[in-house]
């Protein structure tokens, strides 16, 4: 979208601005000149100011994959205001003109505010079985430290990193729990396995000393530990409505033991969980709690969703199971007026329910407008191959792509990443999927969902988005998966 102003149109004044270097470049013909742009880092909009005696043409494109601009002016001077989500960095580019092409180049540069989100492709930081950020599988009951910060596109004030883990091939039953280093290990959990699985989940880590996470293998025997980065969050005190407060790992529900209920939730029972007031988190001000909610031993297949206390169940779900299964996910549960959510039992037997709170979505009241900022939304289907929503079964070695910022109506330019729970639907062949930025230069070597032969697993996925706003979902499996996609909230841009 292109929009001309009138001379007198005002210029954005953003906390980023973008440098217009011409030097070395020929005077523009009859009299036409540029001014110096601006770039608006909440509105994402970009000013381009110029001036010309003859009605001209323009038409540039700032960076590869981002629309292309093209106008056409009178005898004026004006603005060219254009809408284009652009990362901290200079970004050179031609302005072609109907008097000649000139070279222009963009730095832009916008501070974060504490708690906001920054998304990152997928990228591997830890894979034990190949020594990469650890030296072999972590030891019964041992403990493994892996520095995040300052590491590849991690700068060293990051509060808190967002992970895609996966337990490989474990050697006993038994938990992960990721906490931050220096301190001692919580009374929570992160992953739940048996022998010779694996098993996936997004964690929330909050970083502890030296920048540092740790890993504990709470099983009697060794186990393999992958981690892909999809992103952190800026350090300091947050203010901002949208902005993520980590918190040590804290359990507030385990049915098993009637804390939080008195035994399993019966078939089809919502049961409520204080969040607020408990475990590091205020009375009031959440807006959502960031929980790790596990399913433990159900007696028949279904699914767990969780929702505010003073609203009716969606038609999603967080957690996917069978008979048996012990089976955990993140996820980002809004609150109600009493700072509660419900947990819903949405299969025909009984279910033991745990839930560990490890973060919180701050609320006061404001409007959620700065960037890194979590914006929840109603929780919906974006994609279902098994309904042809938007296509079929993925085969193997392929991938879908499909729009992020459809269902919320957002223009790609304030979108950075999806937050969306992924369930694969595996068919004959086992394997793995992973979500990435459509735009990305290749497949990520990453994972986000790894599943076994007819196997339903869910995992809540943060990806970030391309700048058209979509993302690609890739089946590395043999044989063809369907794939769901339920989306939960955006990270602003």
């Amino acid at each position: 979208m292109t929009r001309l102003r009138l001379p007198f149109a005002r210029l954005f004044l953003g906390l980023a601005v973008l440098s217009l270097m011409l030097s070395g470049v020929p005077a523009l013909a009859a009299g036409t000149s540029f001014g110096t742009p601006a770039y608006d880092c909440t509105s994402k909009w970009v000013t381009l100011p110029y001036s010309t005696d003859v009605g001209i043409t323009m038409r540039f494109q700032v960076t590869p994959g981002t629309p292309e601009y093209s106008t056409g002016t009178g005898i004026e001077s004006s603005n060219v205001l254009f809408p284009l989500r652009l990362e901290d960095g200079t970004y050179p580019f031609v302005v072609h003109t109907d008097v000649g092409d000139f070279p222009v180049v963009l730095t832009v540069s916008c501070a974060k505010a504490p708690g906001a989100f920054t998304a990152l492709s997928p990228s591997r930081v830890l894979d034990t079985r190949v020594s990469s950020g650890g030296g072999g599988p972590i030891a019964p009951r041992g403990v493994l430290d892996l520095k995040v910060t300052g590491v590849g596109a991690v700068p060293d004030a990051v509060s808190t990193v967002m992970l895609n883990v996966t337990v490989v091939s474990p050697k006993a039953a038994g938990y992960l729990t990721v906490f931050p280093a220096g301190g001692a290990a919580p009374t929570a959990s992160n992953l739940n396995f048996t022998a010779g699985q694996v098993v996936p989940n997004l964690v929330l880590a909050k970083v502890g000393a030296n920048g540092r996470i740790s890993f504990l293998n709470g099983s009697s025997g060794a186990t393999d530990v992958v981690a892909d980065l999809a992103g952190f969050f800026t350090a300091g005190t947050v203010v901002d409505p949208g902005g993520t407060v980590p918190v040590t790992p804290s359990r507030l529900m385990d049915s098993r033991v009637s804390m939080g209920g008195s035994g399993p939730l019966a078939a089809g029972e919502s049961r409520k969980v204080q969040a607020t007031g408990r475990a590091e988190l205020p009375a009031t001000g959440v807006l959502a709690a960031i929980v790790n909610v596990t399913a433990v031993a159900p007696t028949n297949a279904g699914f767990l969703t969780l929702y505010a206390s003073d609203s009716a169940p969606p038609a999603t779900s967080n957690v996917n199971f069978t008979a048996g299964q012990v089976v955990p996910n993140l996820a980002f549960a809004l609150v109600g007026p009493d700072g509660s959510f419900m947990v819903m039992n949405g299969s025909a037997g009984r279910a033991e329910v745990v839930v560990d709170i490890v973060g919180y979505v701050m609320s006061t009241g404001g409007s959620i407008r700065a960037a890194g900022m979590y914006q929840p939304w109603d929780p919906s289907r974006i994609l279902d191959t098994r309904q042809g929503v938007p296509k079929g079964t993925i085969p193997g070695g392929q991938a879908v792509v499909q729009s992020a910022n459809e269902v919320a109506h957002f223009t790609p330019e304030y979108i950075s990443a999806a937050v969306m729970n992924v369930t694969a639907v595996a068919g004959p062949k086992g394997g793995y999927l992973t979500v990435f930025p459509a735009d990305a230069p290749g497949i990520p070597s990453a994972s986000n969902v790894n599943f076994v032969p007819g196997q339903v697993v869910p995992n809540l996925v943060v990806s970030k988005t391309s700048s058209a706003g979509s993302i690609e979902f890739f089946n590395g499996s043999a044989g063809p998966t369907d794939v769901v996609a339920d989306l939960f909230g955006y990270f602003l841009s």
